[in-house]
């Protein structure tokens, strides 16, 4: 549920400093897939900052280029690490949290039938 509630926001909210880095073609659509919102983790040698990013699956180009890209805050704009084959991994991961999700919480197939 969480993944295409997130896509939706994305889609409604999208943010345009993203679009731009990514390079989004006019018959393309970014389909916001994550967020991280950063922080700063300190020891003795000092603090190390990890700026916000959002990840992104990009519509129809993932199936001629099946990768994941993540756009990171930078102080000289956002910077943009594509993954490789990141694609195939989140909708494997979704569609298999999906069949998990009606195989073990749905009913089992034998209530069903007695029940029509």
């Amino acid at each position: 549920m969480g993944w295409p509630a997130l896509a939706v926001y994305g889609a409604l909210s999208p943010n345009a400093s993203d679009i731009g880095a990514l390079k989004v073609a006019p018959r393309e659509t970014a389909i916001l897939i994550g967020v991280a919102g950063g922080g700063s983790k300190c020891d003795a040698d000092g603090c190390q900052v990890q700026p916000p990013q959002r990840s992104y699956l990009i519509f129809p180009r993932l199936f001629v280029r099946p990768s994941g890209f993540t756009v990171e805050d930078g102080q000289d704009g956002p910077r943009v690490d594509e993954k490789s084959g990141a694609a195939f991994l989140v909708v494997l991961i979704w569609v298999v949290c999906v069949w998990g999700t009606w195989r073990f919480w749905g009913p089992p197939l034998r209530i069903r039938q007695a029940v029509h």
